[in-house]
């Protein structure tokens, strides 16, 4: 994760697999804040309009991922492809 990371700042998205507090808050003293969508368990946290949107388009973008990766036979590593299209759809 640290390499991925390495020159970012800001809000980190991720899913429910990111949780811990080991890991949010070694990335909070890097400055990137981690936003995951909350277990059924968890106490929610207030998320701004702006947060809840871009966790519902890497939701969307997660979706679109499983089904090229169904229906396609592109043969490329998970997290390259993940990274490919995350460029593709939440980057202006």
């Amino acid at each position: 994760m640290e390499q991925l990371t390495q020159n970012l700042t800001g809000k980190l998205f991720g899913d429910e697999g990111y949780l811990g507090k080991q890991l949010a808050a070694a990335l909070l003293k890097r400055g990137l804040v981690l936003m995951t969508t909350m277990r059924k368990h968890m106490k929610a946290l207030p998320l701004t309009l702006t947060d809840k949107l871009l966790l519902n388009a890497r939701n969307m973008a997660e979706t679109i991922i499983g089904h090229l990766k169904a229906f396609s036979s592109l043969n490329l590593p998970n997290a390259a492809l993940r990274s490919m299209l995350s460029r593709i759809f939440l980057l202006p």
